[in-house]
């Protein structure tokens, strides 16, 4: 039996639910649960208070997407060339204020960049493969 056009693949809906994940580790760090970010980053604690609401609540936006049953491929592609221009522009950021930021906070910035352009690429190559209606 064939999927409806519009509904997403098993291994599309996980790579979304690892997207939500990823959003929420972030979001975590940078509550300062497990060190302090905002000093790494060299800004104002407010900011990455801010920073970690706007990750929580797209984690569960994400995590909503993956479950929802008529999720389109379209929302996935934006979705994944957000992340990817998303892990670009923080390698540039990181690039152009290289000396703001503490050691930690280069760890922290180059890891989240990664993490965004390596999912939105897989997200890209599951629609690609075929895991979208």
């Amino acid at each position: 039996m064939e999927r409806p056009k519009e509904t997403l693949g098993p291994i599309l809906r996980r790579v979304l639910a690892a997207d939500a994940v990823l959003e929420a580790v972030i979001g975590v760090v940078l509550l300062g649960l497990v060190g302090k970010p905002h000093v790494w980053l060299d800004v104002d604690r407010g900011v990455t208070l801010i920073a970690a609401g706007v990750f929580l609540v797209a984690a569960i936006a994400v995590a909503v997407a993956a479950a929802l049953p008529r999720t389109s491929a379209g929302f996935v592609r934006q979705l994944a060339f957000a992340n990817v221009a998303g892990g670009l522009t923080l390698w540039a950021v990181l690039a152009l204020q290289w000396d703001d930021f503490r050691t930690e906070g280069r760890w922290l910035v180059a890891a989240v960049a990664d993490a965004f352009v390596l999912i939105g690429l897989v997200e890209i190559f599951a629609l690609r493969r075929g895991e979208a209606g």
